[in-house]
């Protein structure tokens, strides 16, 4: 899950992402917009789950970036940030279905339940029995490399079932075994120009991998 903090105030975005815990919340990432144009841009090109916007920005409306949101059907929850308790803002936020209206200065653990009050609203990912039962003769095969939350036993809900996950135990540690190598061969096509030469010189000087 993926977060935007829009505000034209550098402080106030460094500050609420100062105060995310993100291990707690189940964030993968969290990114930063100072203006309605750039938050666009952002949007554009990456996923964004969850948005935090402020309403009053120098250049254009808060609201104006969620309607246009809404108008390109993407799927992100909005919580809305004012300086000013007013009436007609909270309105507007009802109108467009944000998920909550937070006053400025921000109170992190206030923020923290309300995006907790969020995520609890999204549980129809956790890889379940009954999700599972649902797949052709239920044998669908679960391959999510070593997931963090298995409930009932790191967490008490969780991205999967343990019974899930204990089914496919061993693919599981054999798929998640591969990954030091596709990071490895990622750093490596990312660093050389010529990767294919690399490998050819490396091969003509057979020195030997293994150390005694």
């Amino acid at each position: 899950m993926n977060l935007l903090v829009v505000d034209d105030e550098y402080y106030i975005v460094q500050g609420i992402i100062s105060s995310i815990r993100c291990d707690v919340l189940g964030i993968d990432s969290i990114f930063a917009a100072y203006s309605c144009e750039q938050a666009r841009q952002i949007i554009a090109k990456k996923q964004v789950d969850i948005l935090i916007t402020d309403i009053e920005m120098s250049r254009e409306n808060g609201l104006s970036l969620i309607n246009w949101i809404q108008e390109q059907h993407y799927t992100i929850v909005t919580l809305i940030l004012s300086g000013h308790q007013r009436f007609d803002y909270a309105q507007e936020a009802i109108k467009m279905h944000c998920f909550s209206y937070i006053l400025k200065p921000v109170n992190p653990a206030a923020l923290e339940k309300e995006l907790l009050a969020q995520n609890a609203e999204h549980k129809d990912w956790a890889c379940t029995e009954e999700l599972m039962a649902t797949t052709k003769d239920g044998k669908a095969l679960y391959m999510h490399c070593l997931p963090a939350d298995i409930s009932g036993v790191s967490c008490e809900e969780g991205e999967v079932d343990a019974s899930v996950f204990d089914r496919y135990r061993d693919p599981l540690y054999k798929e998640a075994s591969f990954k030091p190598y596709i990071i490895a061969a990622m750093i490596f096509l990312a660093k050389f120009e010529n990767p294919q030469e690399i490998l050819k010189k490396l091969e003509e000087r057979g020195m030997s991998r293994i150390f005694e």
